[in-house]
């Protein structure tokens, strides 16, 4: 399990361009520690094993009236979501990343989804 997690850091590091390092704005894409915290809290969840791949590993985008009405300097309030697949069941996850706990942990029938 820990060389899965260490290569899906890997994959994270890499597709995370590095001006989302430190996160500005509601929309900007997941930081390296987001992505991070995500697999932490899906683990500590009891949603990561040796079968575990991501098909999405996002930002999910915030309220569009919150958005709108976020000022340079306000808390930002950041969740992600994933689609995961284990072994041939496929799960949506969201995580708010914040308070650092599990949102949402669903099953998605009749899914079979791309993985990374």
């Amino acid at each position: 399990m820990r060389t899965s997690l260490l290569l899906l850091l890997s994959l994270a590091v890499a597709a995370t361009p590095a001006h989302s390092l430190g996160v500005q704005h509601p929309l900007d894409p997941l930081s390296w520690d987001e992505h991070w915290t995500t697999l932490e809290v899906l683990r500590d969840a009891g949603h990561l094993d040796h079968e575990t791949r991501f098909s999405q590993l996002r930002l999910r985008e915030p309220d569009k009236a919150a958005v709108w009405g976020w000022s340079e300097g306000d808390a930002i309030s950041r969740a992600s979501f994933a689609v995961v697949r284990q072994g041939s069941e496929a799960y949506e996850a969201v995580v708010d990343l914040v308070a650092r706990e599990l949102v949402s942990w669903n099953a998605l029938e009749g899914v079979y989804p791309n993985w990374i």
